[in-house]
């Protein structure tokens, strides 16, 4: 039998799960012209210059 807690923990898995899904294919729809809301994948020790340079 689930609690109710169980049963909320895993359908926010299944939400993130499907929220995934939808990231994956818009970053294959968008191609080159995808940004990232963080650092870029390679990118961190340009960041970390750019950040503590000022």
């Amino acid at each position: 039998a689930h609690t109710v807690l169980k049963a909320i923990s895993r359908q926010q898995s299944h939400y993130a799960y499907h929220i995934g899904q939808i990231v994956l294919l818009a970053k294959h729809f968008k191609l080159h012209g995808w940004q990232t809301l963080s650092i870029p994948r390679g990118a961190s020790e340009t960041f970390n210059k750019e950040k503590w340079q000022k």
